[in-house]
């Protein structure tokens, strides 16, 4: 305090119970949360205002956009070599929906499953842990033509299916 008025001064007694819940909204626990990602090769103008044209504020959630990159060693690998077939991909774009626990997710899933159809035209398959509720065949698909592969593996190794959460692939000749 010596030094100036801070931007924001919290030195100050509080009440235990206080302290405990006031990080609460930074707690990913206390938000309910919604996302669609996609991999993509190269990010261009058109990309961009795509997500830019359709991209909606909201004060009743947090709505974000953003890009991880992927390639380098990822894409040295044969793409047949294991599960995961998607070494083409220079990113993954994310979209995500957060709102506070407790409220109604529904207007916030809708208008994040309105505007991913605008951004798939420039994906191409998805990373498989981040599948929600995609049908059966996407997930198939996604794995391009490791499917069959994996399928066989599973019902040799997970005939009854057990490990099924998720993205699951399905055993086969068991």
């Amino acid at each position: 305090r010596k030094l100036g008025d801070p931007m924001s001064d919290s030195i100050d007694e509080i009440e235990y119970e206080a302290l405990q819940q006031s990080w609460d909204n930074s707690d990913p626990r206390a938000m309910g949360e919604y996302l669609k990602s996609g991999f993509v090769v190269g990010i261009d103008e058109r990309l961009i205002d795509v997500i830019l044209d359709g991209f909606e504020a909201n004060p009743g959630r947090t709505s974000q956009v953003f890009f991880q990159q992927s390639g380098g060693a990822i894409s040295r690998i044969p793409s047949d070599a294991t599960a995961f077939a998607h070494r083409y991909a220079t990113h993954s774009l994310f979209s995500t929906v957060a709102w506070p626990s407790g409220t109604d997710r529904e207007e916030h899933v809708r208008w994040l499953k309105s505007y991913w159809p605008t951004i798939i035209p420039f994906t191409s398959g998805f990373y498989t842990n981040e599948v929600s509720d995609e049908s059966q065949a996407v997930v198939n698909a996604n794995y391009q033509g490791n499917y069959a592969r994996l399928a066989k593996i599973k019902g040799q190794y997970d005939p009854g299916n057990l490990f099924r959460l998720n993205a699951n692939v399905l055993p086969v000749g068991a």
